[in-house]
């Protein structure tokens, strides 16, 4: 088995995904009301986003984030994460 660095993103992508076909089946089921057609869709979207950026957080694309304005004069904290060579353990390592 290959080891599978931290992937701060995965579990919340998996939770999603899960919570959308929950919702598909409710739907497939009959109860194709406009609640559960709307988080289907918010759901689903949400999985894909997030799976997508943690591939982005994989291979180190620094889109992944769009930086706001508010570095300190040293440049902190957008030095530190264009520095960083990976991205799963930057976010890993920030404050909350």
């Amino acid at each position: 088995m290959t080891y599978i660095k931290n992937q701060i993103l995965q579990n919340n992508a998996l939770e999603a995904w899960a919570m959308s076909i929950r919702y598909c089946d409710y739907i497939l089921e009959g109860n194709a009301t406009l609640e559960y057609r709307k988080h289907f869709v918010s759901t689903l979207h949400n999985a894909v986003e997030l799976f997508v950026k943690q591939l982005m957080l994989n291979n180190t694309d620094y889109r992944v984030i769009q930086l706001k304005n508010g570095c300190n004069s040293d440049g902190q904290p957008a030095r530190d994460f264009y520095n960083s060579k990976d991205l799963n353990d930057y976010f890993s390592g920030l404050d909350e």
